[in-house]
């Protein structure tokens, strides 16, 4: 079969696919290009051409450049929090886990989120999403921190607030590690965190992050 047959059926078979399955393809063919291109390089024809649909399907989906892009990064994000939601264990273990995969894993996702950020200037529908997704972070991390504080792992005076600075240094970090690592690269990224965790949740950085840590003390469903 030549590459012309295999379109025309990968075409006939999106065509004949479930609406909800047809939108997944749509959007997993948007992070695609996001990806490989940006936000603000990605165009409607480029998102069609990697999906192989025409221009008119892909706007029976997302009227608007802007309604896509703010989708795919939905997408995106609720797959991080879908991971985070997973998370079995004790709060310690949950937060050491959360730590590991936030700055050791950062090059699979923070480029997505950068972009993201840079663009929502410019993208009202972008910017929705990502502080829509960055306060679902900060929620999920406060109830964590309340757990932890109630069953006393730790003493957390106030989650919400701590969350919010939290989240913010681990962006701030990640950021750097992505465009122009500090002298001691990820190792002295993460030992920036744990200071600052252990002092937002009241106790000593050895207690909260000993050095018997293993990342895989939690565990996902």
């Amino acid at each position: 079969m030549n590459e012309h047959s295999t379109n025309k059926c990968y075409v006939a078979a999106v065509a004949r696919m479930k609406p909800e399955d047809r939108r997944t393809v749509l959007l997993d063919a948007t992070v695609r290009v996001i990806a490989a291109r940006g936000f603000a390089r990605t165009r409607v024809n480029d998102i069609a051409a990697e999906a192989g649909v025409s221009v008119g399907l892909l706007h029976r989906y997302f009227p608007t450049l802007d309604d896509a892009l703010a989708e795919a990064f939905a997408a995106v994000a609720e797959r991080e929090l879908r991971d985070l939601d997973a998370l079995r264990g004790s709060p310690t273990d949950q937060l050491r886990l959360i730590l590991n995969d936030s700055i050791h894993e950062a090059e699979d996702w923070i480029t997505i989120w950068i972009d993201a950020w840079g663009e929502s200037l410019h993208r009202p529908a972008l910017r929705d999403t990502a502080t829509r997704y960055t306060q679902a972070w900060r929620d999920r991390l406060a109830a964590l921190f309340r757990a932890g504080t109630e069953r006393g792992e730790w003493r957390c005076e106030d989650p919400e607030d701590s969350a919010a600075r939290i989240v913010a240094c681990i962006d701030g970090i990640a950021l750097h590690l992505a465009i122009h690592p500090p002298p001691g690269g990820t190792p002295a990224a993460v030992s920036w965190v744990r200071r600052l965790l252990a002092v937002e949740l009241g106790t000593d950085e050895r207690a909260l992050f000993g050095a018997e840590w293993s990342a895989g003390a939690a565990t996902r469903e």
